[in-house]
């Protein structure tokens, strides 16, 4: 993901349109969960999305298998699998 990124150290480009804020960075999850927030500069931001797009990854390959155990289960007559226990 790549986008322009400037810094106006002179804040001549912040007078000319009048912004005023501090650089703000948020990532929201598949759920609409606030997972970071991110003031001011000087953040790997590139980086920090791909950890976050792993760790969504990891946790929805973890889910896919519980479900996976849960039905083989089911389709077994064996107890369900919960979470917790080794296979």
């Amino acid at each position: 993901m790549t986008w322009p990124q400037y810094r106006d150290t002179s804040h001549r480009l912040s007078q000319l349109f009048q912004v005023e804020g501090i650089p703000s960075y948020f990532t929201i999850d598949s759920d609409g969960i606030l997972t970071s927030e991110m003031l001011g500069g000087g953040f790997d931001i590139e980086g920090k999305l791909k950890k976050l797009v792993a760790k969504a990854k990891t946790a929805e390959l973890s889910a896919k298998l519980y479900n996976r155990r849960q039905q083989g289960a089911q389709l077994r007559g064996a107890q369900p699998w919960t979470k917790g226990e080794s296979s």
